[in-house]
């Protein structure tokens, strides 16, 4: 694929199954929320406690229901919501502290994965940005939309990648191979 950034020669996306665990997470973690609420509602008969529950199991009804994925409710903005709405809540403020972390893993996990390589590095952005300097790479292969990567500390990072229409294989071989021969001089 070609560059989109500067210094960056090729870009291509990882085929990513996180996405979909992390909606099945951010559904349950909503669910224990809706659970936490109506107990609060239960114990103190706090309405407040009662209209969120509500409002987040019409939320969580509504993604669950909802096939087309650009009309969901994006699950950190609910995550997010569930979290300011915990740190309201006395005693409740660590777990809703934990919430908006969550709420922010969730928000990385949405972006599509991918691996870049650079002049500089080969670099790795899903949840956190690992960079590797070429000095550091020993081998890799693009084969069947496999990349496979192998570090000189014999740590192997293998994904499976988006089809990129019209890539030229050749050009991306000849690229590696410069990199890998001039930082192994």
């Amino acid at each position: 694929m070609a560059n989109s950034q500067s210094g960056t020669r090729y870009i291509f996306n990882i085929i990513n199954g996180q996405v979909k665990r992390a909606r099945i997470t951010g559904t349950l973690l909503s669910i224990l929320a809706v659970i936490i609420f109506l107990t609060r509602y239960f114990r103190d008969l706090s309405f407040l406690n009662l209209i969120v529950a509500v409002l987040i199991l019409l939320l969580v009804a509504w993604n669950l229901l909802i096939r087309k994925k650009q009309n969901r409710i994006p699950d950190f903005i609910l995550l997010l919501f569930i979290g300011i709405s915990l740190i309201l809540i006395p005693l409740f403020n660590l777990m809703g502290a934990l919430y908006l972390l969550l709420a922010y893993i969730s928000f990385r996990l949405s972006k599509p994965a991918n691996i870049q390589f650079s002049d500089e590095a080969v670099i790795l952005q899903s949840l956190w940005r690992n960079s590797y300097p070429w000095e550091q790479v020993r081998h890799v292969v693009l084969k069947d939309n496999i990349i496979s990567v192998e570090l000189r500390n014999d740590k192997f990072i293998q994904f499976e990648i988006e089809d990129v229409p019209l890539f030229n294989d050749d050009e991306f071989k000849n690229f590696i191979t410069e990199k890998i021969i001039k930082e192994s001089d």
